[in-house]
């Protein structure tokens, strides 16, 4: 996990947190070290090197987490099979509406 830029091992962690994969959180604020993240990591993954990919393998099963894996020459995630912009989708505002209409909530 050492060749992964500490930016995408943040943008890692906040896609964690942003799909809440795991609990408790994972504090993954930019004043942490490298070090410190990677120590984070090594709780719930025990990385596999395999040529230029570098898979997450889960220490613990969770059918939350789909499969991770790294790809070193590309700088890029794959998760599930599918590669994704994970800089770009993790710093995605919220999308949220107000609406200014009345409601009415039941609770059973």
């Amino acid at each position: 996990m050492e060749e992964i830029c500490k930016p995408h091992l943040v943008d890692l962690l906040r896609t964690f947190d942003k799909n809440r994969w795991f609990s408790p959180r994972i504090r993954f604020a930019s004043i942490r070290s490298k070090n410190e993240l990677i120590a984070d990591l090594s709780i719930l993954f025990h990385p596999q090197k395999l040529m230029n990919v570098i898979h997450f393998v889960p220490k613990h099963s969770n059918k939350l987490v789909p499969p991770i894996e790294y790809d070193l020459e590309g700088r890029h995630y794959r998760i599930d099979g599918r590669t994704l912009d994970i800089p770009r989708l993790s710093r995605e505002k919220p999308k949220f509406q107000i609406s200014r209409v009345p409601y009415t909530m039941s609770f059973p």
